[in-house]
């Protein structure tokens, strides 16, 4: 009667075993999905970042018009100062500060 009662102990020992392996190994499935995803989207960034460059580089003049797209691909965020100053934070953490 004892060894059943073992048995059953180990088999149920056993099973939640088999449920946390099986748990740990849907979270990393998961994350390894997840980061392939994130890897994709920086690829196609870096693309279209890069064929920017590119143009850029071929282009004599830059162009004269405000090119709102353009403008909001490459700047975070713009803080005007008290003081005078505007302040452009770019998407690659660089800020330049410039006089009104």
């Amino acid at each position: 009667m004892e060894k059943a009662t073992d048995s059953s102990v180990s088999h149920e020992a056993y099973l939640d075993e088999y449920e946390s392996l099986v748990k740990r190994h849907n979270d990393a499935e998961s994350r390894y999905n997840s980061l392939i995803e994130e890897n994709e989207m920086r690829k196609t960034k870096f693309i279209a970042i890069t064929s920017f460059i590119e143009t850029l580089k071929k282009t004599k003049e830059l162009p004269l018009q405000f090119d709102e797209s353009l403008f909001n691909k490459i700047i975070q965020k713009l803080i005007v100062t008290h003081d005078g100053f505007v302040l452009f934070v770019l998407r690659n953490g660089k800020e330049i500060k410039l006089a009104i």
